[in-house]
């Protein structure tokens, strides 16, 4: 999962990286499950320190599940259960506790086979208090929903596409905004966006921002075009999507001004640290030679070829890499 527009907020951190360490599964059953607490927790009818797994919870996330198309029924239990064992270094979202009021540490081999079981074993479950703060608002409700969106929309399967169609709000924009890139392709470059007199909502910005990295990661098959890494853990994919000419310099949301680069080259790249020669061939900073943190950073990229996208009309534009080298480039010449 990727940095949003809700990360601006503290409290989400914690959100962010329990839902990046949820492991990758087949199905939709935890983020159903989160959706349906959120919807609950709206209507004041449930206790994040103490979700109990009863009959409105099971027809909430059964109804979830219906509204996108997905016949299963009474399926609740499973991700309850799940989303309270462990593994590993992996902190569960919530703690599962006993009709003694003990808390349990569990893994998937504890699974119950039921939902009577599930019922009989576990009084309710109790969110991370990391966790709670950003439950307790609406606003924070809100950002969490949003955070769960865009854990959906980086799942493979069906499934996943059929609750983001049912049950997001901005995925109607973030899809027509995607057919507007790949249509982008076949114009001619225009390096720089026209921005409004009025300041851009924040659903626009983050319409724009998710479709623009759905783009680019889709383009670059999750790898980094500088130095080919491509991890994937859970729902988490270590890519990012980096616009050439950055927004602040009134870059233009054009797969074209995109490049997908794992985090260290995402970062130096947006340090002014390497840019891209008319060759696709990588240049590195001078200065790497003379810092010795950075010197792996001229060993690993120096003069190493651009990776290309999926689709060569989707290839980096000269005009954004000229202007990169250019006007970003630590090595520029000064104007």
């Amino acid at each position: 999962m990727q940095r949003s527009d809700t990360e601006s907020s503290t409290s989400l951190r914690p959100w962010i990286e329990a839902l990046q360490s949820e492991p990758r599964s087949n199905t939709v059953y935890k983020p159903a499950l989160l959706l349906a607490i959120l919807n609950l927790l709206d209507e004041g009818v449930i206790d994040p320190e103490q979700v109990r797994l009863d009959d409105r919870l099971v027809e909430e996330v059964d109804e979830i599940l219906r509204r996108a198309s997905i016949e299963r029924s009474a399926i609740a239990w499973q991700p309850f259960f799940h989303l309270g064992t462990t593994k590993g270094t992996r902190d569960p979202i919530w703690t599962l506790v006993d009709k003694a009021g003990q808390p349990l540490r569990l893994v998937s081999a504890d699974a119950p086979s039921s939902i009577k079981a599930t019922r009989d074993n576990f009084a309710y479950a109790s969110f991370s208090r990391d966790l709670i703060g950003a439950l307790r608002t609406e606003r924070g409700r809100t950002a969490v929903r949003q955070l769960i969106f865009e854990w959906l929309e980086q799942r493979p399967d069906p499934d996943a596409r059929r609750v983001l169609e049912a049950h997001d709000p901005d995925w109607t924009d973030v899809d027509r905004y995607r057919r507007d890139l790949r249509a982008r392709s076949s114009q001619d470059f225009s390096p720089f966006a026209v921005r409004p007199r009025i300041e851009l909502s924040a659903k626009t910005r983050r319409v724009r921002s998710r479709a623009f990295r759905l783009e680019v990661l889709e383009q670059y098959d999750d790898r980094c075009a500088a130095c080919g890494l491509r991890l994937r853990l859970g729902a988490m994919v270590e890519a990012e999507a980096s616009h050439i000419i950055p927004v602040m310099a009134d870059g233009v949301d054009d797969v074209r001004n995109g490049l997908a680069l794992c985090r260290t080259h995402h970062w130096a790249f947006d340090a002014k640290l390497w840019t891209v020669n008319s060759e696709s061939r990588i240049l590195v900073a001078r200065d790497a030679d003379e810092r010795s943190d950075l010197a792996a950073l001229r060993r690993d990229l120096a003069d190493q070829q651009l990776r290309p996208p999926v689709t060569p009309a989707f290839a980096p534009h000269p005009d954004a890499l000229d202007w990169h080298r250019k006007h970003w480039f630590v090595d520029a010449p000064a104007a």
